[in-house]
């Protein structure tokens, strides 16, 4: 009876142990299956964290570059439209000088009428002073 309780102990062990290795076994595959399944769904919630971080990113990135090319545009327009002030003030200046030439040349055209006129008339009284100027000497040789 010993020997059959020790083969019974011997095959109760081994059936422990095989019981306890397959539950081993078991529980192991399941640990490492869900360790995967809890990894492969971190590694889903880090990328899609990342991705949403990268999204900002480009989206402050993309507001960055919008708000300064708007500023940009707000300066240029700003210069634009200063430029385009002083050019009509230039063209306003041109304007102004072109009348005042134009006057200018027009009381120069009279003045230069009036002094042909003058002109005319001293040439009319030079002839009529050498007139007068030959009588009074034909006068003056008459009475010597």
């Amino acid at each position: 009876m010993a020997e059959l309780s020790k083969e019974l102990k011997e095959s109760m062990a081994k059936e422990v142990e095989t019981t306890l290795t397959e539950t081993a076994n078991d529980f192991r595959q399941k640990l490492e299956a869900r360790l995967e399944n809890e990894t492969q769904q971190l590694l889903h919630f880090l990328k899609a964290r990342l991705l949403s971080v990268a999204i900002a990113v480009v989206a402050a990135v993309v507001f960055l570059l919008v708000t300064t090319m708007y500023l940009q545009t707000t300066r240029v327009n700003s210069s634009v439209i200063a430029l385009q002030d002083k050019i009509l003030g230039a063209q306003d200046r041109i304007q102004n000088s072109t009348k005042a030439l134009q006057d200018a040349e027009n009381n120069l055209g009279a003045a230069e009428a009036k002094l042909k006129i003058a002109m005319e008339q001293l040439d009319q009284k030079r002839a009529e002073y050498d007139t007068l100027l030959k009588q009074m000497q034909s006068a003056q040789a008459q009475r010597k």
